[in-house]
């Protein structure tokens, strides 16, 4: 009997030091707010299904706010890479007459690193919509507000897009605000009335590489554009 109160005392003793380790252990995640650090590749296509899809390469999401979602959903230590389907094209209206800054996606400093680029053959297509650059208020490259807008905007170190086309953008098709060793590769811009890519002061290691940026429009001057003319090469 005796024997049997004392095993029976030793497994209170470790059942009770495992549930104190795990009581610490999560009051230290809460206090600290870190998580393991996740990597996840979600793909998008024209056929594919917000609804039905899981994001998986043979049952993909569709649109532009799904991708979004995603983004403002993952971790700030994830990897999110977006892949969307090469010829597909997904369209916005940048030239509407409203104050919309970001017309595509947006990566801000507490958001995951994001990768986007193109799966299958050739390149995933972001049309801006825009052929016809008016001179009208809201346009005008002084005080318009259109002047700002984007199609890709990242304020987030270590983003990258790859092998894409963007296209017949009022403003500009990529903003980089502030954040280091940003990569834009193997990419075709064209038809932009602003910058193709304006990356700010602040911003360093930037690369940019084999891309083909053409047809900026005359009443705006630059394709490449660092603020300071600096943190690039």
């Amino acid at each position: 009997m005796v024997g049997n109160i004392r095993k029976s005392q030793e497994r209170t003793e470790k059942m009770n030091k495992t549930l104190v380790f795990a009581i610490v252990a999560g009051i230290l995640l809460f206090l600290t707010g870190t998580a393991m650090a996740g990597s996840h590749s979600w793909y998008f296509s024209q056929s594919g299904n917000d609804s039905a899809g899981d994001g998986s390469i043979g049952n993909p999401w569709k649109t532009l706010s799904k991708a979004q979602t995603k983004i403002n959903n993952a971790n700030v230590d994830d990897t999110v890479n977006l892949y969307f389907y090469g010829g597909d094209e997904w369209t916005v209206n940048s030239g509407a007459a409203v104050t919309t800054i970001i017309f595509g996606l947006a990566v801000d400093s507490g958001d995951p690193i994001v990768n986007i680029a193109s799966y299958g053959s050739g390149k995933a297509i972001f049309n801006g919509s825009v052929t016809n650059f008016s001179s009208a208020a809201e346009h005008n490259q002084t005080t318009g507000p259109l002047r700002w807008n984007s199609f890709f905007w990242f304020n987030r170190d270590n983003c990258s897009v790859t092998n894409i086309e963007i296209k017949n953008m009022y403003g500009r098709a990529i903003t980089v605000k502030a954040a280091d060793n940003f990569t834009l590769s193997n990419c075709k811009i064209s038809n932009f009335g602003a910058d193709a890519i304006y990356i700010e002061d602040g911003a360093s290691g930037s690369l940019i590489e084999n891309n083909e940026i053409y047809q900026g429009q005359q009443l705006w001057r630059y394709s490449l554009r660092p603020s300071g003319w600096g943190g690039c090469h």
